[in-house]
């Protein structure tokens, strides 16, 4: 039964031509034949787990680790990839027909987890394919049976997701973000009485894309409205603004609760705080590709939003 389940989890992802380039490109600056195959395997699962969460959303960079080093190539068994505002991810690779990832001691310390990919060839010029196997949080042996792997689902719960901003001019759009019109249809259904919302003051224009988001914070229970508008200055260069509401029937935001802008390494540079506030506007520009936060404190309480533009 356990094996039954365990195949059901497999998520596959091809490998691209480039990446084997890559692989390849630093496996020649290796002498032995067994280095060049680690060295080969192991830029192939770093690249592979890269690109699975670039479609994500998730943004990384494999140059940042060991593993893209070829001293440190040739001094360790390395897999790591750098993920942006989370820390570091360790892709081990399996061949086929291996029960166990392998996953050198000198890679326990310093890692937010582990990635195995098994490949569906041994033979480096024909691997075409590679399989997730799953997560692990911890490791505290060298031979990991594939079985204790937990499916890839717990390490996108871990992950920063980040909302694409650029594809929202195309309208498409992360889970719960809402449009302008079902924003304000749901706002409009929660009132208990008649009053001007603040949704309704200013609506975007012809160029302009907005979408909204409700926030609940636990354990208060208090809740508000997110909204986040993009406006296109040129091909590279884009508007941006963050607001936040009250919600239902209450006309200002809760007392204390803090906004602030983070930029790509987490830092605040941005901030201000509610006290018998009807709302909190900022107002900035960035370029395609740059990262940025926004982050709600109440209390205890701390929700984080990622965007990249």
């Amino acid at each position: 039964m356990m094996s039954q389940t365990f195949t059901e989890l497999k998520l596959e992802f091809p490998i691209t031509l480039s990446d084997k380039r890559a692989a390849k490109a630093f496996a020649d600056q290796q002498v032995t034949p067994e280095k060049k195959q680690q060295v080969y395997l192991n830029v192939l699962a770093v690249k592979t787990v890269s690109n699975y969460l670039h479609c994500l959303g998730i943004a990384n960079s494999p140059e940042a680790g060991d593993s893209w080093d070829m001293v440190m190539q040739t001094l360790a068994d390395t897999a790591d990839l750098e993920v942006d505002n989370w820390g570091t991810l360790e892709c081990r690779p399996v061949l086929p027909h291996a029960q166990v990832c392998i996953v050198p001691e000198e890679v326990w310390e310093e890692c937010q987890g582990y990635v195995a990919v098994q490949f569906n060839h041994e033979l480096p010029e024909k691997i075409t394919q590679g399989t997730f196997i799953g997560f692990l949080e911890k490791v505290t042996a060298t031979e990991v049976p594939l079985e204790q792997f937990q499916p890839m689902e717990v390490i996108l719960e871990k992950l920063p997701t980040f909302n694409q901003l650029t594809h929202w001019f195309k309208q498409v759009f992360g889970e719960g973000w809402h449009s302008w019109e079902s924003l304000l249809t749901l706002e409009q259904k929660e009132l208990a009485f008649a009053f001007r919302s603040p949704l309704t003051q200013e609506m975007p224009k012809k160029d302009q894309v907005k979408r909204g988001k409700f926030i609940e914070f636990s354990p208060q229970g208090e809740r508000i409205s997110l909204l986040v508008g993009i406006e296109s200055i040129d091909e590279q260069e884009m508007d941006i603004s963050v607001e936040i509401f009250p919600r239902g029937t209450k006309k200002t935001l809760p007392q204390k609760l803090q906004m602030l802008i983070l930029d790509d390494a987490g830092d605040s540079v941005m901030n201000a705080e509610a006290r018998s506030t009807e709302r909190l506007e900022f107002k900035f520009s960035g370029e395609v590709g740059e990262q940025f936060a926004v982050r709600l404190v109440l209390g205890d309480s701390i929700i984080t939003e990622h965007f990249v533009i």
